[in-house]
């Protein structure tokens, strides 16, 4: 690894947008560790990205989520940034919604990446980032997606008021929301 190489955590790196992330991040020099899911996808991301380190997780499981950073930042031998990428998606009636199902829209998007995110801003040296992607939805909530939509809203709130608290105290790291 050259001096000017990024380490970069990517969480939800077993998903489409997590996996192009981190072949992006690859392909500008970056050196990754992968974090999601499927395990079998990210043992092929993680060859194909010449054997980076990965580790499978369920977003139920906070206290691992809560510790994929501090992971990472031994496996690289460093940590500069964290890219978020988990979430799934649910729609129906507010009328009609389980209430297992909203549970699990709330933790998987809010509750999941909330907790990666504060285990990275513990670790992240000056000049680090943790960037988490919520989605266009907090903007323009439909009719139809009243959960997941509070879920994607309340990470978003809470990536914005933790990104004004760092600014605030003057601290080197941010938190950076990025809606697609």
């Amino acid at each position: 690894m050259g001096e000017t190489s990024l380490r970069v955590l990517v969480v939800g790196a077993s998903g489409t947008v997590g996996g192009a992330a981190a072949r992006q991040l690859a392909g500008h020099g970056a050196v990754v560790a992968l974090a999601g899911r499927n395990q079998g996808r990210l043992e092929e991301r993680a060859q194909a990205l010449g054997g980076a380190p990965w580790r499978a997780f369920d977003a139920y499981d906070l206290d691992r989520c809560a510790g994929l950073a501090r992971w990472a930042c031994t496996a690289l031998g460093g940590l500069e940034a964290v890219v978020v990428t988990v979430g799934v998606a649910g729609f129906g009636p507010v009328s009609e919604m389980p209430i297992p199902v909203s549970e699990h829209l709330f933790t998987v998007n809010a509750l999941a990446p909330v907790t990666v995110a504060r285990g990275a801003l513990e670790i992240l040296p000056a000049g680090g980032a943790a960037v988490v992607v919520t989605g266009e939805i907090v903007d323009r909530p439909a009719l139809g997606m009243a959960d997941y939509a509070a879920a994607k809203t309340a990470l978003a709130t809470w990536l914005g008021i933790a990104g004004r608290e760092s600014a605030a105290e003057a601290s080197p790291s941010r938190t950076h929301a990025c809606r697609i």
